[in-house]
């Protein structure tokens, strides 16, 4: 696994300085005792901004702290952070090696033949335009999360229930094999760079469920359920045998 995987080592950041302490420093340990070989770069916080755990100048500063102590330790690595596409500025950007902008098209109320080409639009609108140069090797943006759920309702992108089941976004296993169908392989032969989310199904996400909007699908956007098998009639493109070789 040496030769053929890197590790994205993931932050989470909120609202609570003892709880960003321990997680920074946590990673600082991970990365004092493993080869830095191991790993992609490094994401501080997950939709910080989104929640309003921080503000941007305040998560811009430790950017810029995780920078300097990775520097003092001769570890070279792009420090950036993930958040919802929309969340990303110029000023955040110029803080973060890379924009990683999570994009659902779920969210948007969108139906799935058409999912592909909104979330290409909308991180192409959003995220690559206040991008700065390139880190290197590495794309000066990348979709940190695009995904569908198997199950649990439909979202109209409204903020509110749909007036029926059958508008908008509708969770469920041929939905996504149709999103996956025409984003997975023609993102692999145009070079887009994206985490899909997710593997697996979290079941502790049912805290989130929310009866108002008819928001049930947070425990299943797994590509496998909890006991890790692949769903049931969920077909993964195979995009004619391609794979992805690059490392940055």
């Amino acid at each position: 696994m040496n030769d053929t995987i890197k590790v994205w080592l993931g932050v989470w950041l909120e609202n609570n300085a003892t709880t960003n302490t321990r997680q920074l420093d946590q990673m600082y340990d991970i990365l004092d005792q493993y080869p830095t070989s191991h790993f992609a770069g490094v994401i501080v916080g997950n939709e910080v901004l989104f929640r309003k755990d921080m503000t941007a100048a305040q998560l811009g500063e430790q950017l810029l702290i995780v920078k300097k102590n990775l520097a003092a330790k001769g570890i070279t690595l792009p420090v950036s952070t993930s958040d919802i596409g929309s969340a990303w500025t110029k000023t955040i950007a110029a803080d973060s090696d890379i924009v990683m902008g999570n994009v659902h098209p779920f969210f948007a109320g969108v139906k799935p033949n058409v999912a592909a080409s909104w979330t290409w639009s909308f991180w192409q609108n959003n995220d690559v335009v206040v991008a700065g140069p390139a880190y290197g090797s590495y794309p000066r943006s990348l979709i940190s999360e695009t995904g569908w759920p198997s199950q649990g309702g439909n979202d109209c992108g409204t903020g509110v229930k749909c007036p029926t089941p059958t508008e908008g976004s509708i969770a469920g296993i041929s939905e996504m094999n149709v999103f996956m169908d025409t984003w997975i392989c023609p993102a692999l032969a145009n070079g887009t760079t994206y985490f899909w989310f997710e593997a697996f199904d979290e079941p502790w996400t049912t805290i989130f469920d929310d009866p108002t909007t008819g928001d049930y699908w947070e425990p299943h956007w797994g590509l496998m359920d909890v006991n890790r098998n692949i769903k049931e009639g969920l077909t993964i493109p195979d995009c004619g045998g391609q794979t992805v070789t690059k490392f940055w």
